[in-house]
């Protein structure tokens, strides 16, 4: 009975592996313009094919995040998928695919972008404009502190959510798209 029980838990392993694998590669192959890109195989870690130590920074990134939706998916919870520099490792122009992978994929996602990584993520670099496929359905928060002698921004904005004693908060989506310290 024991080994049954052995097998069972084992072929069940398999078989739900398999299923996030198919899962995260079609997340994958969705995005990144590279169609060979794909996962091999899911042990201890994520094994790119035909690739030693995991791929590009952007691949890396692509993968675990396709693999999280995945896992999220495949367990029925619902929860917001939060990611702390979403495209820091990626370039430009995939930003703009990856984002939209997102948005087809999660019911809701929490990004943390600084201002360099807004660029074909968040921001058509040809319009200066939220993409019109995010313009609709998402919000930006532009968040900033105002102590410690941090240098300010030249121009606070006209629409402010919460002011703090060390901190601003703002939903002005002009304000996010034009914000910079620099």
């Amino acid at each position: 009975f024991s080994s049954c029980l052995k097998d069972a838990a084992e072929d069940s392993r398999e078989t739900i592996i398999n299923e996030i694998k198919t899962s995260l590669n079609k997340k994958i192959h969705s995005t990144h313009k590279d169609k060979n890109f794909e996962i091999e195989k899911i042990d201890t870690c994520l094994n790119v094919k035909h690739q030693k130590g995991g791929g590009s920074g952007a691949q890396k990134v692509i993968a675990v995040t396709a693999f999280a939706l995945s896992v999220l998916e495949r367990s029925g919870v619902s929860f917001p998928l939060v990611i702390d520099h979403p495209v820091i490792a990626i370039e430009d122009e995939s930003r703009n695919e990856f984002s939209k992978m997102i948005i087809e994929v999660c019911h809701q996602a929490i990004n943390f972008v600084i201002t360099g990584e807004k660029a074909d993520f968040i921001i058509d670099k040809k319009t200066n404009e939220m993409h019109s496929f995010l313009d609709n359905i998402s919000t930006a928060h532009t968040i900033f502190r105002t102590d410690r002698g941090i240098r300010q921004p030249a121009n606070m904005p006209n629409k402010i959510d919460l002011k703090t004693e060390n901190a601003v908060i703002t939903t002005d989506k002009d304000y996010f798209i034009n914000f910079s310290r620099i």
